[in-house]
C-alpha cells in the first residue's frame, strides 16, 4: 500500500474522531492501542506510532520484533488463537490493510469484530456495499475503497486501549516461542549459558552505560554431518579424495539449509557447484600453514569476509528490529562481531 494511501485513511479517521469527540454522548477518544493488521511498511508503523492518539500497537503480520509500545504476531499465530487474541485485544481500533479478500469475507470479519472493537479503519482492495457493512454492526464513513467503520454501540466503549499490554506480550511469547527481543534477548532464538554482559562505554565522557544482556543459541548448528574420511592431499596441496569432497559438499549444503530463509533455498544449488566448491569453499576452510599457496588458502579473503559480514549484519538487525536505535546496532554489532564471538561461531561449525 502506498503511503499517501495510508495517509488518507488516517485523515479519513482522524475526521471521524474529532467528530465523535465533539459528541458529549460518547467517551473521549484518546490513548487508543491499534491492532495494525497486514503491516508491510516500516514508515506507516512509524507514522502510526507517532499519532497523538496512539497508546501502542499489536502488528498482526510477518514483521518480527517489539519495542514498549509495538508487539508483533504473525497472522498464523493470530488465526490459531483468535478468540484469545479478540479477548486480549479488546477496545482496541483496527487497521486493515489490503487485504485481498473476497467481500463476504470483509462483511464477515466486520461482524466478528462487531462485539469487541468500537472502530476498524478498513483498506479495501474493492468497493464495499455500505448496506452489507450496516448488517456487520458497523457505520461505514468512506472515500474511495477506504472505510473507517464506527461500531453501531460505540457508546458503550469507555476505553480504547489494550487492558493490559504486558499480558498480550506473555500471551505472544507462549506461542511463538520468541523471547521478547525489545530486552535484548535472544537474538538467534531461546535463552541458552550465561548472559553476556556488554559495558558500554561513552566515548567522551568514559563513564559506563547501562548494561544490555545478549544471549546467543547455537542448538542449529548441532547434528552437521562431520567427515568420515581423511582428507588427503596430491602434490599442490589440494584435496584429492572424492568421498571427502563429497561429504564436504553435503556439510556445507546442511549447513546453508539450516539458516537460509525458505523462499531463498533454490539459491544452494547455485552458491554449491563443483567449480565454486574448488575456488572459494576449500580455500575458506584451508589455513596458511596447510597451503601456503597463493589464493588457495583464506589469507587473501579473511579481511573482505570480515568486512561482508559486519556489513550484511547491520541488515539483519535492522530487519529483525526494524526500531532499533542507532545505539543498539552498534552495541549488538560490537559484540556479535567480536573475534571472541565469531570464534564461538567457528568451534560450533
Amino acid at each position: 500500500m502506498s503511503t499517501s494511501r495510508f495517509d488518507s485513511g488516517i485523515t479519513l479517521l482522524d475526521k471521524v474522531v474529532i467528530q465523535l469527540n465533539n459528541l458529549e454522548k460518547f467517551t473521549q477518544i484518546k490513548n487508543v492501542s491499534f491492532v495494525y493488521f497486514n503491516c508491510k511498511s516500516i514508515i506507516q508503523l512509524e507514522k502510526l506510532k507517532k499519532h497523538p492518539l496512539t497508546k501502542n500497537i499489536l502488528v498482526v503480520s510477518d514483521m518480527k520484533f517489539r519495542t514498549d509500545r509495538i508487539l508483533t504476531v504473525s497472522m498464523e499465530n493470530w488465526e490459531k488463537h483468535k478468540p484469545d487474541f479478540l479477548q486480549l485485544t479488546k477496545n482496541s481500533f483496527v487497521i486493515d490493510e489490503d487485504r485481498q479478500l473476497e467481500p463476504d469475507i470483509y462483511y464477515q470479519t466486520l461482524k466478528d469484530y462487531s462485539s469487541y472493537y468500537p472502530m476498524i479503519l478498513l483498506f479495501a482492495s474493492e468497493k464495499l456495499k455500505k448496506t452489507e457493512i450496516t448488517k456487520s454492526g458497523y457505520t461505514a464513513y468512506l472515500e474511495d475503497t477506504i472505510y473507517c467503520n464506527i461500531n453501531k454501540n460505540f457508546k458503550d466503549f469507555t476505553s480504547f486501549s489494550i487492558e493490559d499490554f504486558k499480558q498480550l506480550d506473555m500471551k505472544i511469547q507462549e506461542i511463538s516461542g520468541l523471547k521478547s527481543v525489545r530486552i535484548g534477548r535472544n537474538v538467534y532464538g531461546k535463552k541458552s549459558g550465561p548472559a553476556v554482559t556488554l559495558d558500554r562505554v561513552s566515548p567522551t565522557s568514559g563513564r559506563k552505560m547501562e548494561e544490555d544482556e545478549e544471549e546467543a543459541n547455537f542448538d542449529f548448528l548441532r547434528g552437521l554431518p562431520s567427515p568420515t574420511v581423511p582428507k588427503k592431499l596430491n602434490k599442490y596441496k589440494k584435496p584429492n579424495s572424492k568421498q571427502w569432497l563429497q561429504e564436504f559438499y553435503q556439510y556445507l549444503k546442511e549447513l546453508m539449509k539450516r539458516f537460509f530463509p525458505e523462499n531463498r533455498m533454490g539459491m544452494i544449488d547455485k552458491i554449491l557447484t563443483n567449480d565454486t566448491l574448488q575456488k572459494n569453499w576449500i580455500p575458506c576452510f584451508t589455513h596458511f600453514t596447510a597451503n601456503p599457496n597463493p589464493g588457495e588458502n583464506y589469507e587473501s579473503v579473511e579481511t573482505i569476509g570480515d568486512v561482508t559480514i559486519g556489513y550484511c549484519f547491520k541488515f539483519y538487525i535492522k530487519e529483525r528490529e526494524p526500531l532499533a536505535s542507532e545505539s543498539r546496532i552498534s552495541n549488538l554489532n560490537q559484540m556479535f562481531m567480536s573475534k571472541k564471538f565469531q570464534s564461538k561461531v567457528a568451534k560450533e561449525m
